[in-house]
This record gives structure tokens, sequence and C-alpha cells, in this order.
């Protein structure tokens, strides 16, 4: 339901964000309002705290039922992920946000892509930790730096 209009939304609008006959962004009421994007169910409060950014230990939030992250969900709303405010499109493809100054381009490794390079990073090789470019490991270490030990670029 659209949290506005109070009518049943499409699959393909509702993962757009948007209701079919108010065509309001309805991402930031639901995620306000604690649901994940993919299954519509409550997260737990105990999840809620645990998602926590590896850098600066911000909050990512995980759904307690598909166990998605739902950090790259905010990236592509257009929302700073340590201020969530909404950022700017010129700051946001320069890859910071108006209020807080912080980089994100560390982020874009998250949402799967190589900070250098720009190319899509396979979800496989995403998950076993390397670089796209340079398919060597990341050390822990490095990878919670941000940086490959191989081609030092940021990620």
């Amino acid at each position: 339901q659209c949290y506005r209009c109070r009518v049943r939304i499409s699959k393909y609008l509702f993962l757009a964000g948007q209701c079919h006959r108010c065509r309001v962004r309805i991402s930031e009421y639901l995620f306000l309002a604690g649901q994940c994007y993919r299954c519509r169910v409550r997260i737990s409060e105990y999840l809620f705290l645990a998602g926590q950014y590896y850098r600066c230990r911000v909050r990512i939030w995980q759904c307690y039922r598909c166990r998605v992250r739902i950090s790259q969900y905010l990236f592509l709303a257009g929302q700073c992920y340590r201020c969530r405010v909404r950022i700017s499109q010129y700051l946001f493809l320069a890859g910071q946000c108006y209020r807080c100054r912080v980089r994100i381009s560390e982020y874009l490794f998250l949402a799967g892509q190589c900070y250098k390079c720009r190319f899509r990073i396979s979800e496989y090789l995403f998950l076993a930790g390397q670089c796209y470019r340079c398919r060597v490991r990341i050390s822990e270490y490095l990878f919670l730096a941000g940086q490959c030990y191989r081609c030092r670029v940021r990620i």
C-alpha cells in the first residue's frame, strides 16, 4: 500500500519506489517505517542495531527475514550513508554529501563497482573480496582501510 493514498502498489512500481496513483516516492517512508524494500517485513531492532558500516561504524540495516543488505538502496535513493540527508545531484556524482562532506567513493565498492575503473564487479568476485580489475585478494586489513593491496586504488 501507498502511505498516502492507501492503494495497492504494483510490484514494478514498488521496486521503483512509486505509487501508481499518486506517483510519490515511498522508499523514504518505508525506510523510516523500518521495513525492508525486498520482502516488506519489519526489521528486528537487534539486527537494526547490529548493522554497521565497516569503516565509520554507521548503521547499515539488515532484514531479519531475507538477510539482504539495504545500504545499497540508500545509495540509489540519493542519500548519504552517514548523515542520511538528500545529496544534490552534482555532489552525489562527485562522491560527496553536501552536509557532512565525506567521500562516498568507497561506498561504490559495496554497490558492486570499482572506484578506479568504474566497471561492475561480478557478484562472485565481489563476495570473494577481489577487485574486478587486478583479480587479487584484498587483505582484510586493507579492505577495512578501503584499499586494494596490489593496485593501491581506493575502493
